[in-house]
């Protein structure tokens, strides 16, 4: 009987282990795309000329950054 308990739970702790093995992988991938979006910007911005260009760009930034510390905040 107390086999069959811990082999339950380690079966258990084995699934709860992947999920969040899962999750982890999930939420890298997200700041990963995040932090790739935010490059892709800064480039344009490098290469944009126009003053109001800029400042578009600019003003997006932001919410790019505070998407990946949403993301990362989210995971703790």
């Amino acid at each position: 009987m107390f086999e069959l308990a811990k082999a339950m739970l380690r079966d258990a702790w084995n699934m709860r282990l992947a999920l969040a093995l899962n999750e982890k992988e999930a939420l890298k991938k997200q700041v990963e795309d995040v932090n790739s979006q935010f490059e892709n910007m800064r480039d344009r911005i490098i290469e944009a000329n126009s003053a109001s260009v800029v400042n578009a760009y600019e003003s997006r930034n932001p919410c790019r950054r505070r998407d990946s510390w949403r993301i990362v905040s989210n995971s703790l």
